[in-house]
C-alpha cells in the first residue's frame, strides 16, 4: 500500500530543479531516435471531479523522433495520490501531433482512462495536452491541458500537467 500524498513533494522538487531551462533556448532539436522521460503528472480540479482539488502520479513517456510524420509521443501516468488517498489505475498517452513553435519542440497528445480512488471513487479522464520541450536536446519536457473529468455522478473540467526529464 503506497502513503497518500508522496508525490507532491517529488513533483516540486523536479520542477525547482529543471527552473532555469524555462528561460533558456532550446539549443537543438532532440536527436534522431528514441527518448526515454520519467516524472510526475497531476490532475487539477476545483475539488468537484478530483476530491482532494488535485492528485499527482509518477509519468513515463517514449519520445521517438525521426523523419516528419514519423514523430511519436507515447506513455502512462500511474500511481496517483493526493493528501487523503491513492489511486490505482492509469492514463495512457497518445500523440497526436509534433511542430516547431516559437523556437521550442512541441508535441501534442491525448490522454485518456481511469483511475479508481482507494475510497473506491472512479474518476475517467478524457483529456489532451501541449508539450513543450527545453534544454540542450530537450532534456526536459512541461505540458499542460484540459479534461474533461467523470466522477461519480458529476462531470467537470480539470487540468493536467506534466514535468518529466530524459532518463
Amino acid at each position: 500500500m503506497r502513503d497518500p500524498g508522496v508525490n507532491k513533494p517529488l513533483l516540486e522538487a523536479l520542477q525547482n530543479e529543471n527552473a532555469a531551462l524555462f528561460s533558456a533556448p532550446q539549443a537543438n532539436l532532440p536527436p534522431p531516435g528514441t527518448t526515454n522521460y520519467s516524472g510526475f503528472a497531476q490532475i487539477a480540479s476545483d475539488g468537484s471531479v478530483v476530491p482532494a482539488g488535485e492528485a499527482v502520479g509518477r509519468a513515463t513517456l517514449t519520445a521517438t523522433f525521426g523523419a516528419p510524420g514519423s514523430d511519436v509521443l507515447s506513455g502512462r501516468f500511474y500511481d496517483f495520490d493526493d493528501p487523503t488517498g491513492t489511486y490505482d489505475g492509469e492514463l495512457t498517452v497518445a500523440s497526436t501531433g509534433l511542430e516547431q513553435e516559437q523556437g521550442r519542440t512541441v508535441i501534442d497528445a491525448d490522454v485518456d482512462g481511469t483511475l479508481t480512488r482507494s475510497t473506491g471513487e472512479v474518476i475517467t479522464v478524457d483529456g489532451a495536452l501541449r508539450n513543450r520541450l527545453f534544454g540542450n536536446g530537450g532534456t526536459y519536457m512541461v505540458g499542460a491541458g484540459k479534461a474533461s473529468v467523470e466522477s461519480g455522478t458529476m462531470t467537470g473540467g480539470a487540468e493536467i500537467f506534466i514535468n518529466v526529464t530524459a532518463d
